[in-house]
């Protein structure tokens, strides 16, 4: 966080949904902006150096380059690195073609019914749903873009619904998408574009109730229905991009056209040596985090093939809470960075501990525990049991459902330490770094009290 009270965002605070119009060419951020920032793993120009790109907490961000909205699109997905996807034209061209229906790349377009952006986030989106409380959402428009804006400021749009859409494990994430790359059954050329659009109309867009037809047989099989809106307009766009686009594969996240064409304005990343690491945890107050999305793990698979299976069932990041945060404790307690989500996922997977639908079993904690050569004791989910715990070394492995550090759906949590104020440090495997200090009341609203386990 400490980089993160340094940097401006592109040189406006100006930011798809947290956003502040203003004349002034920089200002100070405020805290809670900035919280919100790292929340949703949002990366920004380095306004200090102004030649380089900051990271933020995240790795993986790429500057947006590119003669075109699209053509920045594109160029920003071959540059996160995700094997399958950013080196796949034909999987790129599928997301392509739909954000150009949904949005036409408009990043603060809003329909008539209330979706929003390029992909048309729905209003139980995470991300709305933020800006809702923040009374933000004035900054869409119906039909049209807000009057006025630089292509800077639509840019800074497009970033942060990218790093949200692919770094951000919620209910629209894209790693549905790629967790099921596998799924159509053309993958290659023409057809593998079109056929990648109907998978990620399926799993991401989810337009349900038209009267048009999938063209791919293996993503007719896998989602076993057929009335979608607009998947022939899909199929079409995705085409076009892929023959517009489908040699612009370079990593670099530039182009390698002369001066003043799209790459000229591609800038290197600030020098993160002394504060980076290869293991995708980071350090607070000594400690190891890790998140389950982190694109060195996170779309492996997380079932019972293990993690270069491909069980279909799952991977790290969505399904992956499990074993990413009892990486979290193992790491930490045997001072050993090399035991990471990719470790722990793939020996409770091969283990039968993934449930699919669920997560993981309550047997993970005790697994993993025997397997790390620590010693997992299930007690009572109290405050004071708990506490007594914490004093002793022990570190805690729980689950839960409903409000954060936990999830509506279900989610595994660690509770590495006790701070001097009586709340809880939790480690929250769906960002990197604790996601923050919780009173015990909250955190027991949601927990399970009859799986917590101490770990030692």
């Amino acid at each position: 966080m400490n980089k993160l009270k340094r940097i401006a965002l592109w040189g406006v605070v100006f930011v798809f949904g947290f956003l502040m119009i203003s004349s002034q060419p920089a200002l100070a951020l405020s805290d809670w902006l900035m919280e919100k920032y790292s929340d949703y793993q949002i990366y920004f120009y380095n306004a200090e150096q102004k030649n380089c790109i900051e990271r933020g907490d995240e790795g993986g961000d790429v500057p947006l380059v590119g003669s075109d909205r699209a053509e920045k699109i594109w160029r920003y997905i071959v540059g996160l690195g995700i094997d399958g996807l950013s080196n796949k034209p034909e999987a790129i061209a599928g997301i392509l073609g739909n954000i150009h229906v949904e949005s036409n790349f408009r990043p603060f377009i809003q329909s008539s019914s209330g979706y929003r952006g390029l992909i048309q986030w729905s209003s139980s989106s995470p991300l709305l749903n933020y800006m809702s409380s923040r009374n933000l959402s004035q900054y869409f428009h119906t039909g049209s873009e807000p009057p006025s804006l630089t292509e800077e400021i639509i840019d800074a749009g497009i970033s942060a619904e990218l790093n949200f859409l692919f770094n951000v494990p919620h209910g629209n994430s894209a790693n549905l998408y790629i967790s099921r790359l596998n799924i159509p059954t053309n993958k290659d050329g023409v057809a593998g574009a079109r056929a990648y659009s109907d998978l990620f109309l399926v799993t991401v867009e989810r337009a349900v109730g038209g009267s048009e037809g999938l063209e791919d047989p293996g993503v007719r099989a896998f989602i076993g229905r057929n009335d979608y809106q607009g998947a022939a307009s899909r199929r079409a766009w995705a085409e076009r991009y892929y023959n517009q686009f489908k040699n612009i594969m370079n990593s670099s996240g530039g182009s390698s056209g002369s001066s003043g064409t799209a790459g000229s304005n591609s800038l290197p990343y600030c020098d993160e040596s002394d504060d980076s690491d290869d293991t995708g945890g980071g350090d607070y107050t000594g400690l190891i985090f890790y998140n389950q999305c982190d694109p060195k793990w996170g779309n492996l698979n997380y079932g019972p093939s293990g993690i270069n299976g491909n069980d279909g069932i799952g991977t790290i990041c969505n399904s992956g809470c499990g074993p990413t945060s009892f990486a979290v404790i193992a790491a930490n307690l045997k001072k050993n960075t090399s035991i990471t989500p990719k470790e722990t996922s793939d020996s409770a997977g091969k283990a039968g501990m993934h449930v699919p639908g669920a997560g993981s079993s309550w047997s993970i904690t005790n697994f993993l525990a025997t397997k790390y050569g620590l010693s997992a004791t299930q007690i009572d989910g109290t405050v004071a049991a708990i506490n007594e715990y914490l004093d002793n070394g022990y570190m805690i492995h729980t689950s839960g459902k409903g409000g954060a550090p936990f999830t509506p759906g279900g989610h595994y949590i660690a509770i590495v330490k006790k701070l001097d104020n009586g709340k809880w440090l939790v480690a929250d495997s769906s960002r990197r770094g604790p996601s923050g200090e919780y009173d015990p009341a909250t955190v027991m609203a949601g927990m399970n009290k009859n799986n917590v386990w101490a770990v030692k």
